[in-house]
């Protein structure tokens, strides 16, 4: 007679969970930040010249002005850093992929294999109305851990190690829910975060 599991006694049983980019939903998340940046942006660069209108001398009046248009410029280079970014990150398609082996992530910065043994933990959080889960990787797990495939550069897999992999319901077309759900199956119930 043939034993039926459920899903967290038979990792293998269950298909690879591959997470994508829900690229409308990264532009809504992005746009209001980029809207207040180029408001302020252009608010700045009227303030820069009323500024400069106002003052009794001319040298005063170049000095105020500058540094508002100093603060303009940082707002227009933040404001096309927050536009080629969320394309970036729009354009990224798979972001996640689980499987028996691990967790595969891909980010703009590069990607990172990690088996499920060296996940110690992860928790789920809410942050606004979106559902975070973060996965805490084993103390002393870096780039060059056997099993750890990286593309990451040193410093990222620094702040990994020492804040560990977030995802959130924001952006991706998956719920998060059913990432919980095969974490928990695929490691045999040993990461819950439900």
């Amino acid at each position: 007679m043939r034993q039926t599991r459920g899903m967290t006694d038979a990792p293998n049983s269950f298909p690879p969970l591959i997470v994508g980019t829900d690229a409308a939903s990264v532009r809504r998340v992005y746009r209001n930040t980029i809207a207040l940046t180029s408001v302020l942006a252009v608010l700045s660069g009227v303030g820069a010249i009323a500024l400069g209108m106002t003052q009794s001398s001319l040298v005063a009046g170049l000095f105020a002005a500058g540094l508002v248009l100093l603060t303009t410029g940082y707002l227009v280079f933040g404001t096309v850093h927050l536009i080629r970014t969320a394309r970036k990150r729009a354009s990224l398609g798979s972001v996640l992929t689980l499987d028996a082996a691990g967790m595969e992530w891909r980010m703009l910065q590069g990607t990172i294999f990690l088996p499920w043994h060296l996940i110690a933990s992860v928790s789920s959080r809410k942050r606004a109305r979106h559902r975070v889960l973060t996965y805490r990787v084993a103390n002393g797990v870096t780039g060059t851990t056997e099993g750890v495939r990286s593309t990451l550069a040193p410093k990222h897999q620094r702040v990994i190690s020492r804040l560990g992999l977030q995802v959130g319901s924001a952006g991706i077309d998956v719920p998060v829910e059913t990432i919980a759900a095969a974490t928990a199956a695929f490691t045999h119930g040993r990461l819950d975060p439900r």
